[in-house]
């Protein structure tokens, strides 16, 4: 070959190459845009659940390893904040509850920390279907991730003064003295039980997600066996 048909040789793979690059460039900016587009902005309505917030959930679907929950995962499943509950964190750690079985792959809990109100606190200790938000939260999460063994709520109750909100409160309060408290646990195996079924196979498709939703808002979590119920242990 020449060295003039080399040079040309040459300038050709370097266009094709720099062509490449180019796109990889544009491909991984529209990414970036579509990413930051589709972030989601606030939690979906359990209440009243549409199409469009199924599918995003569904989108959140990780089959990958992790230790833990998706970021816009927990976005869209939201915390039990309201007037009565205050987040004040999350946890993720190694699962070490006995019914998940020994295997290859590292498995983690999530758990959400919680404040509330003396009163709200043994409503939700002592009646199951005051427990209705966490259940459905939890079975959602163990659905969508991979590796995910348990979800947990720990909330603790503190006794605002009564001319107080529990928000005003705690705002006002430098160290907030926690009196007491409980750890509501939703073990993958638990959520089988409930629905028949491996709770790992439900987001295998979009309409088999989509049917399982369905699914939990017609389960009267009241009516469940005592086996179907949540451990719950003092919080730490």
């Amino acid at each position: 070959m020449h060295i003039k048909q080399l040079k040309g040789a040459q300038k050709i793979v370097m266009i094709v190459a720099s062509t490449i690059v180019a796109l990889c460039v544009l491909a991984a900016g529209g990414y970036g845009i579509w990413w930051v587009a589709t972030a989601p902005s606030g939690p979906v309505d359990f209440d009243n659940l549409t199409q469009r917030d199924i599918n995003d959930l569904y989108r959140q679907r990780n089959n990958r390893s992790r230790s833990t929950t998706p970021g816009r995962l927990n976005t869209l499943v939201g915390s039990l904040e309201d007037d009565n509950f205050i987040a004040v964190g999350q946890e993720f750690r190694p699962a070490l509850h006995e019914e998940t079985p020994p295997d290859s792959r590292p498995r983690f809990t999530d758990t959400e920390l919680l404040l509330t109100d003396y009163d709200t606190f043994w409503q939700l200790n002592d009646y199951p279907e005051n427990q209705q938000a966490m259940f459905v939260r939890a079975m959602t999460k163990l659905a969508l991730t991979r590796d995910l063994s348990e979800v947990r709520f720990t909330v603790h109750f503190v006794q605002p003064p009564d001319d107080m909100t529990l928000a005003q409160y705690t705002a006002q309060t430098d160290n907030v003295r926690r009196q007491g408290g409980a750890t509501f646990i939703f073990t993958d195996s638990l959520a089988s039980r409930i629905i028949g079924r491996d709770i790992s196979t439900v987001a295998e498709s979009r309409e088999s997600f989509y049917d399982f939703m369905r699914e939990l808002e017609a389960i009267d979590f009241n009516a469940q066996p005592p086996g179907n119920h949540p451990t719950v242990l003092p919080a730490r």
